[in-house]
């Protein structure tokens, strides 16, 4: 049984008195001196007082240090003999320092400052010579960020490399930083600084310490560093991006080498400023940005720096997948105890090379555990520097494509590739044929798991089918358009070119060089009123169907339908793979693909897309069931969404997806003539084609599970009423011009003689 009592006031009083306030400072009584004597002795007449005299024990061992090899010599009457004389004719009570502790309540008798020193630095010998721990000794470090900065403080007094600390933190203890503070409960509350503070202090009462528990800020930032003297070595460890480069920005300007270590895959960052004032910040790794950039921009906004300062590429799966869950399953990013202890334990080793002038060098290094103990790895591997991340590219203005001259043919050709197809794959070969152009659908370059029957690739043939046929006609061409029944493996179209004086010109043809796929985001706006009739009107000239929600209610279900998926493509290897194949993040040097400015994400999205480009981190978030951050592309898009859609024909085969082809084209320039942007959303309905007709082959039975539980909310909005197929999900919105457009495979790539 476990008996508990209610504590009284005046032993609630004692515990308040014992804790302070945030008292950290030590008081050290010489007991030699008489006004020491005396405020010695009215502290020991406090009852709630507690000392530690073990002042005979240390004695004996600092003549063991002294004189190795007196153990074996003259054994314990040696040693004794020799500690009586230290002493000589004082009082015992005044041989070194007596130290009183006021958190604590506890008065600790210790020898003279020399002496601690020596003893408590005996065994570092001769890891580091007698010399060397003197020149430590005089050391000066500066530590911001006292979570991995505690841990460092710490070892770096244990290790003796340092007499002179500043510890900067604004933060105080809460029970989450107690899976890597050195810190107990009893310091709930206490500002992370002062019980770093009284941590060193309690190993060595005698270290000079200057506490900053507001943190550094911008008007202390000089003082922090260089009052008093200019710190030999600063530590940041701190979380707000703009503190980091503010710090780095006035170390280099008072030129103190900075070491930061990240908790992760044992990154090390060692920035020699007193040897190079005109290194770049970090490496150069966040450009030209400076802390006074920082100042407007919200924690999201700061994303992508912190993305450009880790290197997505270069962090570990865990802690990549930790990143989209922020805010979701997870507060913030992860530490361990063990990642702090060994970045302590790092930055102590290069800290002390560095001070010694046996560390010369800049860089990123890494000790990574899981590389460098795994099986078949038994020895070291040498740490190197990490490649620079390269800044995104400028966001490129947007220009209709160029209409060259090049012949009918060509010019034909040329406004048939302006055609949409999945992830632009383009999937299309041309041959003129007896005063015709035929398009065969390219298998090879539509072949994914997202189009299971061809479906997706004929459409877009379809698609260029249509826009060959205005071409045509605006040249003169009778245009007379043929979709042929003969399947994937035959021609999927056969274009008249047999002139036409009378040929009636349709003004859509005006609209290809406009069509783009636009995924600009802005706030919902209602349609104008002409577009969908308009659009419903050109589909069903191809005997395709077009149905449109445009209520909050089925937008909201959508975007989380939608998002949905997306998850699902992020999450599944092989979608995963092909999704990512399809972006190109080099625009300039690529003819097809998705260019990512097309994305129309800001800078903060583009690294996280960049993070998620890399298997190891959808794999972590797929094993572990996370991901829901991987639905928000989504959600945003049909939020900023005037109206979703869906084209659908009245007919299965390889026939009813060219001429749905046709609609998807016609329709999609009826909403460009209106000023009305238009972009894709057809995932969902080609998986679920694929699970529905081909039981979900090539997926993995839990994206076929996922799948299907959207298969009652998507057809509660779009009712499957009899056979049909599903061409092209869209959202229709009201924004402004797109960003960039992706490139095309130049004509002669095509075009088959």
């Amino acid at each position: 049984m476990i008996m508990t009592t209610h504590p009284s006031p005046r032993r609630l009083q004692l515990a308040r008195r014992a804790r302070g306030t945030g008292e950290w400072r030590v008081t050290i009584h010489d007991a030699a001196d008489p006004v020491g004597r005396e405020a010695l002795a009215r502290l020991l007449a406090d009852p709630q007082i507690v000392v530690c005299d073990e002042i005979d024990a240390q004695l004996q061992a600092l003549v063991v240090a002294q004189n190795p090899g007196i153990e074996a010599d003259g054994g314990t009457a040696a040693i004794r003999r020799l500690s009586r004389r230290k002493v000589g004719d004082r009082p015992r009570s005044e041989v070194g320092r007596w130290v009183h502790y006021p958190w604590l309540r506890t008065v600790v008798h210790v020898l003279d400052p020399g002496d601690l020193r020596a003893l408590r630095t005996d065994r570092n010998a001769y890891k580091i010579t007698p010399e060397e721990q003197r020149l430590l000794a005089s050391a000066t470090i500066a530590v911001c960020g006292l979570s991995v900065g505690q841990a460092t403080a710490v070892t770096l007094a244990l290790e003796g490399v340092g007499g002179h600390f500043r510890l900067a933190d604004f933060d105080e203890l809460c029970v989450s930083n107690l899976n890597r503070l050195r810190a107990g409960v009893h310091q709930l509350g206490l500002n992370k600084a002062i019980i770093t503070a009284r941590a060193l202090l309690e190993i060595d009462p005698y270290l000079d310490i200057a506490v900053e528990p507001a943190g550094v800020t911008a008007d202390r930032v000089d003082a922090f560093l260089v009052e008093g003297g200019p710190a030999d070595l600063l530590v940041e460890e701190c979380d707000s991006l703009d503190i980091k480069l503010l710090l780095r920005e006035r170390a280099r300007a008072h030129r103190i080498p900075v070491v930061m270590e990240t908790s992760d895959r044992g990154m090390l960052d060692v920035e020699r400023y007193d040897l190079e004032p005109d290194r770049p910040i970090l490496h150069g790794l966040v450009g030209s940005l400076s802390a006074s950039d920082l100042g407007g921009l919200s924690r999201r906004d700061k994303v992508q720096h912190v993305l450009r300062i880790l290197e997505p590429t270069q962090i570990s799966d865990r802690f990549a997948a930790t990143l989209p869950e922020i805010d979701r399953t997870v507060h913030t990013w992860p530490q361990l105890g063990s990642g702090v202890t060994l970045g302590a334990a790092v930055i102590t080793d290069t800290a002390r090379r560095i001070l010694l002038d046996t560390l010369s060098t800049s860089g990123r290094f890494r000790i990574d555990l899981d590389r460098l103990v795994s099986p078949g790895s038994a020895t070291l591997a040498r740490a190197r520097s990490a490649p620079v991340v390269a800044a995104p590219p400028p966001a490129r203005s947007v220009a209709p494509p160029q209409r060259a001259r090049l012949g009918d043919i060509e010019e034909v050709v040329a406004a048939a590739i302006s055609a949409p197809s999945g992830g632009n794959c383009q999937p299309w070969l041309f041959r003129p044929v007896d005063g015709a152009l035929e398009c065969t659908l390219d298998r090879a370059r539509s072949a994914t798991l997202l189009d299971a029957d061809g479906v997706a690739g004929l459409l877009a043939c379809g698609a260029a089918g249509e826009a060959a046929r205005l071409s045509a006609q605006a040249l003169g061409f009778d245009a007379h358009l043929e979709v042929c029944p003969e399947g994937p493996m035959g021609p999927a179209w056969r274009l008249s070119l047999r002139p036409d004086p009378s040929a009636v010109v349709d003004n859509l043809v005006e609209q290809l060089p406009r069509r783009v796929t636009n995924r600009r985001l802005g706030p919902r706006a209602a349609l104008p009123a002409t577009v969908v009739p308009a659009m419903r009107t050109a589909v069903a000239a191809h005997g395709a169907r077009l149905e449109v929600h445009d209520d909050s209610a089925a937008l909201d279900t959508l975007g989380e339908i939608i998002g949905a998926t997306d998850r699902v493509r992020f999450l599944s290897p092989a979608l995963h793979g092909e999704m990512m194949s399809e972006l190109r993040w080099n625009a300039p040097q690529a003819s097809d693909g998705i260019d990512v400015a097309t994305l129309e994400l800001d800078s903060s999205d583009r690294a996280g897309l960049e993070l998620l480009s890399q298997p190891r981190v959808v794999r972590f978030l797929d094993r572990h069931e996370l991901g829901d951050a991987l639905a928000d592309g989504a959600r945003k898009t049909v939020a900023a969404a005037s109206a979703v859609a869906l084209i659908s024909v009245p007919a299965t085969g390889p026939h009813a997806a060219v001429t749905g082809g046709r609609a998807v084209m016609a329709a999609w320039l009826e909403a460009t003539r209106h000023g009305v942007a238009l972009q894709p959303l057809s995932a969902l309905p080609y998986l679920l084609a694929r699970v529905e007709q081909r039981d979900g082959q090539g997926l993995r039975e839990p994206d076929i599970r996922r799948l299907a539980s959207l298969r009652e909310p998507y057809r509660h909005l779009f009712p499957a009423d009899g056979p049909r197929t599903e061409l092209l999900l869209f959202r229709l919105a009201i924004v402004g011009a797109p960003t960039a457009r992706s490139s095309r495979r130049p004509v002669d790539a095509v075009l088959m003689s």
